[in-house]
């Protein structure tokens, strides 16, 4: 199920959104993802409020995709990257990690 904006810039054949198909006035979202993929789930509308141990919003940069503006990435507790000048991509249909080498180089 696609979740981008609508546009003709990324539809596949010009197709509408799911959102942009639904009768539903509240168009927010949520996954819970867990490491057992059984486990994961998507609430419409709104989000489960008893499984999340912290919860962070972000301005969406571009409405392409689900782009937001980031300052850096971090892996474990001691690795910061700076990211300043990049948009993040969040899109749960992909099951890679991609970037400009320089940087992806880092989490290697």
């Amino acid at each position: 199920m696609g979740l981008a904006y609508g546009g003709e810039d990324i539809s596949v054949d010009n197709l509408h959104t799911f959102f942009d198909n639904a009768s539903v006035t509240d168009k927010s979202f949520s996954f819970y993802l867990h490491a057992n993929p059984t486990q994961s789930y998507m609430v419409i509308p709104g989000m489960d409020t008893e499984n999340f141990g912290s919860l962070d919003t972000h301005k969406v940069a571009q409405e392409k995709y689900w782009a937001l503006d980031v300052d850096y990435l971090k892996q474990g507790d001691n690795q910061v990257i700076n990211a300043f000048d990049y948009f993040v991509t969040i899109d749960t249909g992909a099951a890679i990690i991609q970037g400009p080498k320089t940087i992806m180089d880092q989490f290697i």
